[in-house]
């Protein structure tokens, strides 16, 4: 006779628990992802490159947005993804006082993929979606494209409007539609 094994999903709270006690270290290459510890995948050059030329791209919008690079996002009460770029409402300063950034925060997430391209594309897709993210970039290395998510639709868990960028057009972020950044200059030479 199997034996089934029950799975015991853990909360953002637990989770920054585990980190405050030492269970966790600060740093440790895992994010919290419905539930799981999910083991991040290594960085290669290309994708640290890509995520290098995206911040400083973005760095035209610091003054009506927080850029934060590689930090992590409560989307859900079981998830605390770590984007490769997020763009943040300015507030009262709170996310500079260590209040971590939630949906309500996000004007983008964007996930620069090749080796973690299926988690991206999928997984953390549906995730984002859920959550209400407003807007979900992937900066697919692999296909050399940026796939544009829009409108999220929580209950179905996608988004409604989906579009690829291809080299040689440019593209913006929907709550900054004139600052147009060209998909040639994020995804590097080819």
């Amino acid at each position: 006779m199997a034996t089934e094994l029950r799975r015991r999903p853990i909360t953002v709270d637990e989770y920054h628990r585990m980190l405050d006690v030492g269970i966790l270290r600060e740093g440790e290459p895992v994010e919290l992802l419905r539930g799981d510890l999910v083991e991040k995948v290594t960085i290669g050059d290309a994708h640290r490159s890509c995520v290098n030329r995206v911040t400083r791209l973005l760095r035209r919008l610091e003054d009506r947005a927080v850029v934060q690079v590689q930090n992590p996002v409560v989307v859900l009460q079981d998830s605390e993804p770590e984007p490769d770029l997020a763009l943040l409402e300015i507030n009262d300063g709170s996310l500079g006082g260590g209040r971590h950034a939630y949906p309500a925060d996000v004007f983008a997430l964007i996930e620069v993929s090749d080796a973690s391209r299926d988690r991206d594309t999928a997984f953390k897709r549906r995730l984002y979606a859920e959550a209400g993210i407003r807007e979900y970039w992937v900066v697919d290395l692999i296909d050399d494209v940026i796939l544009v998510n829009r409108d999220p639709d929580p209950t179905e868990r996608r988004y409604r409007t989906t579009a690829v960028a291809r080299r040689g057009e440019t593209i913006a972020f929907e709550a900054f539609g004139a600052d147009a950044l060209s998909v040639d200059e994020i995804l590097g030479t080819a």
